[in-house]
């Protein structure tokens, strides 16, 4: 009767999941995910841009204010994981 309602319970949570929950967790995980992708996105974008900087002179100025935007980017995302686990009690 046990390993029934186990049976169940998983595949009630499957449904509950759908395919994109099966892909990027559920309502606890997911957010936490995409905070994670947001931070190796905007350490990317940062990086081109320093390789950008640095081979195109003449918009040096351009790629700087695109690296400090890409470094806030990866700030916010950062301050959003460590304030979500913070705030768990």
């Amino acid at each position: 009767m046990l390993k029934e309602k186990h049976r169940h319970d998983e595949a009630n949570a499957d449904r509950e999941l759908g395919r994109l929950g099966k892909m990027f967790g559920g309502e606890k995980n997911a957010p936490t995910f995409f905070a994670g992708v947001a931070v190796v996105a905007g350490l990317a974008m940062a990086i081109v841009s320093m390789v950008l900087a640095g081979t195109l002179e003449e918009n040096v100025a351009f790629w700087s204010t695109q690296i400090e935007r890409a470094f806030a980017f990866v700030s916010a995302a950062l301050g959003f994981l460590f304030g979500r686990s913070s705030n768990k009690q």
